[in-house]
């Protein structure tokens, strides 16, 4: 594994109660894992702030049409199941129950956005100080543009920012983690702690995200949620 030396919490720059933080979520690889996961330190309050969401995110994996067929997802899906089967699950598996919906003959999985935007937050977030040693001021924030946001775009906007940020980041070169199966590429600009990070996972989930000064958005720009069908 590769570890940053910060020796305090990447989130809340505590020094106790350290433990390894996994950028992204160690979970969302089947075991065994590969050696090459990227570790930094955070407490373990902090640490455990994120796992349930991290679990989510391995659930949206392994139902997203475009990757649930994928060999490392397929071998995902045992530890799901087994996960589900817990008694602590229980609520869990209600909202999942309550957010699935017949949609034309196929079911329809409404997925959480703001979860699955908190895990890229927070991967990007130690990356940023995996790749830099320097951890993200209080006065910086991580914000993440998945396709979904991109999509409520207009055209105009929508092509500006294809110009701006995403053929930039695709002349990269890739960073490639655990067998390929996930990938990442960075722009850091001449302002300080001002980046871009474009994320892949399995080849083929991407997202956008911005490291820069904490701005109060609009209520509307909250991601909300989104959906993808699966056969019936």
């Amino acid at each position: 594994m590769r570890h940053s030396r910060l020796q305090e919490c990447v989130y809340c720059s505590s020094t106790a109660n350290l433990t390894d933080e996994h950028a992204p979520a160690k979970l969302i690889f089947p075991e065994p894992r590969p050696s090459d996961l990227i570790t930094v330190k955070a407490c373990l309050d902090c640490n455990q702030a994120g796992s349930k969401d991290a679990e989510y995110f391995r659930l949206c994996l392994c139902l997203n049409p475009l990757a649930k067929d994928m060999p490392s997802v397929v071998a995902l899906k045992p530890t799901v199941q087994r996960s589900l089967q817990r008694p602590q699950a229980q609520g869990f598996k209600n909202r999942l129950l309550q957010a699935l919906e017949p949609d034309h003959g196929r079911i329809a999985f409404t997925v959480e956005m703001g979860r699955i935007h908190t895990v890229i937050k927070r991967t990007v977030q130690c990356l940023y100080l995996h790749e830099t040693g320097e951890k993200l001021p209080d006065t910086h924030e991580v914000r993440v543009a998945s396709l979904e946001v991109l999509a409520q775009l207009g055209r105009e906007k929508a092509q500006e920012f294809r110009r701006d940020f995403i053929e930039p980041l695709a002349q990269q070169a890739l960073k490639l983690v655990a067998d390929n199966q996930f990938a990442y590429s960075v722009i850091h600009t001449s302002r300080q702690f001002v980046s871009v990070w474009g994320l892949i996972f399995y080849g083929i989930l991407p997202f956008v995200a911005f490291t820069g000064r904490k701005v109060r958005m609009p209520q509307s720009s909250n991601p909300a949620s989104s959906h993808f069908c699966n056969q019936g």
